[in-house]
């Protein structure tokens, strides 16, 4: 019983106890703590947005750039196969054109298939 009557005091001593007054100047200067609080992790998490993202984009030109050196070796081989294809197609046309009588049916098949090679090359090339 002693206890209830000792927590009862308490309490009561407690509720008429007059609140703590707060001035303009108080409320002012904790909202400009708060502010500043926010700034700072804002700041925080701008920095870490900006690390993060960042990396991302570094990270995709370093693959664009490795992109475009496999593209220019694709596309150098591809060009210098079409080139091979092209002087093949060439020579068999040099052929075609000094062959006399009916030498030239005998051509025919060859001179065809190395232009049409030389066609394709180029088709892939482009692509």
């Amino acid at each position: 019983m002693r206890w209830a009557w000792l927590a009862a005091a308490l309490a009561g001593a407690a509720w008429g106890a007059e609140p703590q007054k707060t001035s303009a100047d108080d409320v002012t200067r904790d909202a400009q703590k708060t502010a500043q609080a926010a700034a700072r992790l804002a700041n925080e998490k701008k920095e870490e947005f900006e690390k993060r993202v960042g990396g991302k984009l570094e990270d995709a030109r370093h693959r664009m750039d490795e992109i475009r050196r496999q593209a220019k070796r694709d596309s150098d081989k591809l060009l210098a196969e079409a080139d091979a294809k092209g002087k093949e197609a060439q020579k068999r046309m040099d052929e075609l054109k000094h062959s006399t009588g009916e030498a030239w049916k005998d051509l025919r098949k060859g001179v065809e298939t190395a232009v049409d090679d030389f066609s394709h090359g180029v088709d892939k090339a482009k692509r």
